[in-house]
């Protein structure tokens, strides 16, 4: 049935049950006072046709009012304030990442959250079915219907931990152009641009509505070394913050088990800048061995967006509506990492004549069998051919069209 029909039967059921009760239970008095009646009900975009406290599964609902005064131009920004989502991949998700933004429900992952759009599967992004947020264009967006209990009954085990409905406009009329910036006020630095026109019209009376939008998209990066809470590189295995050598080793050979001069027993080390002989290895603190691995990762992703939709119905009859929505969005996301690690384990012979004579002296101490050879750690970052970088290029675009109404009074 349509939205309509459906809504002026519950009206009346409400009204009946309403009079009933009243009958039932209360004094002649309270008979004679004006009874209160629900005026509207709400009907989702979804299967699941309750919303909010009154249905058994509580559904949350973000309207589009909350989207424009939080200037929000990536949904899920909205959506991680929510108390039953736990912040999936977003502007931040360098290591891991994939170039796109998810929604997460109950910390179950990405995949078990099934997201829709106007009640239905929307393209996915990657081959578990994981939706990228960034092709749901914010201006469009209606309402966000959130539920988190029953619904992989409806939908199946993709919807396990939950179901993020995002209902689209299908009733704007007139123009609106929107134009947006953000930046650090600190650091003058991690400038968004944005910029979106939507157009809509009815027609024929208001039985049909035409509503199409475009967007653009800039997000700046920002880099882990442009802040200094981030850097300088956590130290695994450590129990407190270390300073991963802003100057580090970027090539050595270390070996543990040395006997130093003194007497004391360490982990020792050839590095470039001691070719001479060895030292002892110093795994944290200012001036430590490690590579500092932070400064050239992102804290923030650079992004650059295009994306169109349109949505457009039309009343055939008083219970029967066409309707379609096209869809298409490209995203460029980059990622970054520092250079690549080359760690292996190497056997080495003491007469190799690439060791100096204090070298393969001081390595014969380790030749404990008197083979002549001595196995020995290597570890390097390959800076000469720059960081690892990736660049994430989705194109996505989704046609739907189809009839809705009713049928003989008995079936949707």
């Amino acid at each position: 049935m349509n939205g309509k029909t459906f809504r002026n039967r519950l009206l009346a059921s409400s009204v009946i049950a309403g009079a009933t009760f009243a009958v039932v239970t209360a004094p002649a008095v309270a008979q004679e006072e004006e009874e209160a009646v629900q005026e509207t009900v709400l009907v989702t975009g979804s299967r699941i046709a309750k919303q909010d406290f009154v249905s058994n599964s509580p559904i949350s609902t973000v309207d589009a009012e909350t989207f424009e005064l939080t200037g929000s131009i990536n949904t899920e920004d909205v959506l991680n304030t929510l108390p039953q989502a736990v912040p999936g991949f977003d502007r931040t998700s360098n290591n891991p990442g994939g170039g796109f933004a998810t929604a997460d429900l109950r910390g179950l992952g990405a995949s078990r959250t099934l997201v829709l759009v106007d009640g239905k599967r929307f393209v996915p992004t990657t081959s578990g079915g994981v939706v990228d947020l960034n092709n749901i264009p914010a201006s469009m967006i209606e309402r966000v219907e959130v539920i988190t209990g029953g619904a992989s009954a409806v939908y199946g085990s993709d919807a396990n931990s939950g179901v993020v409905n995002f209902i689209l406009k299908d009733d704007f009329e007139g123009l609106e152009a929107n134009l947006g910036y953000e930046s650090t006020f600190e650091f003058g630095d991690a400038q968004f641009y944005s910029a979106d026109m939507t157009i809509g019209a009815n027609f024929d009376g208001g039985r049909g509505n035409v509503t199409m939008n475009v967007g653009y998209t800039y997000r700046e990066e920002v880099f882990q070394g442009d802040r200094d809470f981030s850097n300088v590189a956590l130290g695994d295995g450590t129990d407190d913050f270390v300073e991963f050598g802003s100057s580090g080793v970027p090539a050595g050979h270390s070996f543990s088990n040395f006997t130093f001069p003194d007497g004391t027993t360490g982990q020792a080390i050839f590095s470039d800048d001691n070719p001479g002989g060895v030292r002892r290895w110093i795994n944290s603190g200012p001036g430590n061995d490690r590579y500092n691995y932070a400064p050239v990762n992102y804290l923030q992703l650079p992004q650059e967006r295009f994306n169109a939709t349109t949505v457009a119905r039309y009343e055939i009859t008083d219970t029967v509506e066409a309707y379609g929505r096209f869809t298409a969005a490209f995203n460029l996301v980059p990622q970054q990492l520092a250079p690549t690690p080359a760690f292996t384990s190497v056997t080495t012979q003491l007469d190799n004549p690439f060791l100096t004579p204090e070298q393969a002296s001081i390595l014969g101490q380790l030749d404990t069998d008197g083979d002549g050879a001595i196995t020995t750690f290597v570890g390097r970052r390959m800076g000469e051919v720059g960081e690892r970088r990736s660049n994430d290029d989705f194109f996505a675009f989704q046609v739907q069209t189809g009839l809705r109404g009713t049928i003989a009074d008995r079936f949707d």
